[in-house]
Parts: structure tokens; C-alpha cells; sequence
């Protein structure tokens, strides 16, 4: 879907030709960006704000110094222990306020900090596929990325769900 890889394309912090990757290369400067990728760092910082700064959009830098510095399916199997390091997060846990965002395109993170998008981007991909397909449809929706999961139902009677603690219950 085209939504998935544009998202993909601008947000990722796994892929080096990303925009978020070149404002990552670039703290404490203004780095003109796709648009939507404004929209994705805005759309983290209202949930930074919502939860206190427990959903944070600068944990780039202490989740690569713990090793999370690729994709999944580019990680090795590991039989030893391996033992991480305290991981200094560098600025201040709020320093997701000092995120600046220009709406025309461009994005400025502080010094000492580097963007991911992981807390809030799958949710948000989901949110705008299904969104676009209940637009453009008109028809009900279930969508879901990596168990970030969006329901669209537009006009239709609710789906009934059922959940059980046992297979067949």
C-alpha cells in the first residue's frame, strides 16, 4: 500500500535515505523534510504531551546504544549473554518539548537527541490507512500493523468480538 511505503520511506530510523535519519544526522539544526514527516513528529509530541513524556520521540539515541540500531529481520541470533551497558539518555526526558516544527517542511531535535518514531508510528500508519480506505470505500476496515491495530467501521453495524482465554472456548 502506497501510504505504508511513503510512511516507511520518510519515518524510518532503519533506513539511511529516510528524512528522519538526515534530521537525526543533523541535531540542533533546521533540516527541510517531506511534510509528512512534520505531521508524524507533531503526532508524537501530542502523545509525549498526553502521557507526561512516558511516550517520548528522542529515545533514538539511547535505544541505538542499546543495540536496536537495525531492522529486525537484519539481526543476528546471539548464543551468549549479552550484557548492556546503563545507557546515558543524554538530555533531559523532556527535551521532546524543544522539537522545532515548521508545517512547510522542516524539523529541528535538539543537540544530544535523535528522533524514533516506534511509540507512535505504526498506530498512526494504521490510523491514516484506515482512514483512507473509509474514505475512499466507504466500506469497514480492520487494520493492522505489527498489533498497532485501527477499526474503521463507517455506517455499519459493529463488529462483534469474540475473546476467550482457551483455543475454541
Amino acid at each position: 500500500m502506497q501510504v505504508l511505503d511513503d510512511v516507511d520511506e520518510v519515518c524510518s530510523r532503519f533506513r539511511p535515505d529516510s528524512d528522519l535519519c538526515l534530521v537525526n544526522a543533523n541535531p540542533g539544526r533546521w533540516v527541510d523534510v517531506d511534510p509528512l514527516l512534520v505531521t508524524a513528529v507533531e503526532v508524537a509530541c501530542r502523545a509525549a504531551e498526553a502521557t507526561g513524556g512516558l511516550v517520548n520521540p528522542l529515545l533514538g539515541r539511547p535505544l541505538t546504544l542499546l543495540g536496536y540500531d537495525r531492522d529486525f529481520d537484519q539481526l543476528n541470533e546471539r548464543a551468549d549473554t549479552v550484557q548492556f551497558p546503563w545507557v546515558d539518555p543524554g538530555p533531559s526526558l523532556d527535551s521532546w518539548q524543544e522539537i522545532g516544527l515548521d508545517h512547510t517542511g522542516a524539523i529541528k531535535v535538539p543537540h544530544g537527541t535523535a528522533l524514533d518514531l516506534g511509540s507512535v508510528g505504526k498506530a498512526w500508519a494504521s490510523d491514516m490507512i484506515a482512514a483512507g480506505i473509509e474514505q475512499e470505500l466507504g466500506l469497514p476496515a480492520i487494520v493492522s500493523l505489527g498489533g498497532d491495530i485501527r477499526v474503521a467501521c463507517p455506517d455499519w453495524d459493529p463488529w462483534h468480538v469474540a475473546i476467550s482465554e482457551k483455543p475454541g472456548a
